[in-house]
């Protein structure tokens, strides 16, 4: 399912209502994150202790662990009461905090906005002091703090945006999350998710990400994230390991906690917060749109070798999926043509390497071994990004 696209940031997308009519602006949602430490780590100094390895990750998802619900346009009417006709009371800025009072519109309003007919409620808050209504369109929020709210708003636009069919799929993932009591179960939900997520890709291939701001996608489904990549011109589903963590605690079994933490580990990166499926993992450092330079030298590639080898210890449940994660960071080692040199050295990356191989960690095959007792001798060429 994973595509070698550049992830694009789009911080956020505009509206304005004209009549029964509207243009959008949808704004990215920061992941809402929380992250545990659970596995042990050697005392060579180039794998150091797991507190102090993703320490700097942790901060980062503590500062995007914060409930929200803003504007999603500039000028964002308030009205007194739930149509395009009431009396406006007041306009905010696009990202301004509005209080969500709990209440919804019984009446919908059709509004079409970038070539999508939205046909959605209204929505009661608070700001400044002063209590009105607000268009559901034009608003972002945090789906985690707001889970009913999210279904009751999103549901009918998947039926409209990718049919009933993949609708329902949608409803059945979420309920297989929801319901899931054992490991397997979540396991099988985690598959099915997977498919789903390559079955959303498909209904949304022919729309022009610039001029059909689709982000919200991801907000009503456990644990799918639907970005634009690809220099803004396509869309793509990432699997959210943050949204999944919840699941999996609940079940019987640790093989799927411990499988989510190692991929929120995997997907450590500092500029999403972390713990989302990404295009590179968090031992790579993007430079331009498709690449950049691998990042060995820094620990990642040891340390996740060494958790991949102990979850596999413990379960073979998720084999498959650390299999082919290790094979991407093999490769990493083997094929990286730059090594990133900030706060790096060409010793530290052999002393990683020599980390690696001293250690012989249970998931590397071999082959996976001669293969990188061969890159050891060979001239690596760092680089530093500014």
């Amino acid at each position: 399912m994973k595509k070698e696209l550049f992830l694009l940031i789009l911080p956020f997308i505009c509206l304005a209502c004209q009549g029964n009519q509207a243009s959008e602006v949808e704004a990215e949602t920061p992941a809402a994150i929380e992250i545990q430490d659970e596995t042990t780590v050697g005392e060579d100094e180039t794998t150091p202790s797991d507190t102090d390895f993703w320490a700097k990750f942790e901060q980062i998802r503590r500062e995007n662990n914060l409930p929200f619900f803003k504007a999603a346009v500039d000028d964002f009417k308030v009205r007194a009461t739930p149509d395009l006709k009431g009396k406006e009371l007041t306009r905010v800025k696009e990202g301004a905090d509005l209080e969500y009072l709990g209440e919804v519109s019984k009446d919908l309003t059709k509004v079409t906005l970038r070539g999508f007919a939205y046909d959605e409620p209204w929505l009661k808050v608070k700001v400044n002091g002063q209590e009105g209504w607000v268009f559901s369109g034009g608003v972002i929020f945090d789906d985690r703090a707001y889970p009913d709210l999210a279904k009751k708003l999103l549901y009918p636009r998947y039926k409209t945006l990718l049919g009933p069919t993949v609708k329902g799929k949608i409803v059945n993932s979420n309920h297989a999350f929801e319901d899931a009591k054992t490991e397997r179960d979540f396991y099988t939900a985690y598959r099915k998710l997977q498919e789903l997520g390559e079955e959303i890709d498909l209904a949304l291939e022919n729309r022009d990400p610039l001029e059909n701001r689709l982000s919200w996608i991801g907000a009503g489904i456990t644990g799918l994230e639907v970005s634009i990549v690809a220099e803004g011109t396509t869309f793509a589903s990432f699997i959210d390991f943050n949204d999944l963590a919840a699941p999996a605690k609940r079940t019987t079994g640790t093989a799927d906690d411990d499988f989510v933490l190692l991929a929120r580990h995997l997907y450590a990166n500092e500029y999403n917060g972390g713990g989302v499926e990404d295009p590179f993992a968090v031992y790579f450092l993007q430079t331009w749109d498709y690449g950049g330079n691998s990042l060995l030298g820094q620990g990642f590639h040891n340390q996740l070798l060494l958790e991949m080898s102990e979850v596999l210890s413990k379960s073979k449940l998720f084999e498959k999926e650390i299999l082919e994660c290790k094979e991407r960071l093999v490769q990493d080692i083997l094929k990286a043509e730059k090594i990133d040199g900030q706060d790096n050295s060409l010793a530290n990356v052999h002393k990683e390497l020599d980390a690696i191989l001293n250690a012989r960690y249970s998931v590397l095959a071999p082959e996976d071994i001669q293969s990188i007792e061969v890159r050891r001798k060979e001239k690596f060429e760092l680089e530093n990004y500014e």
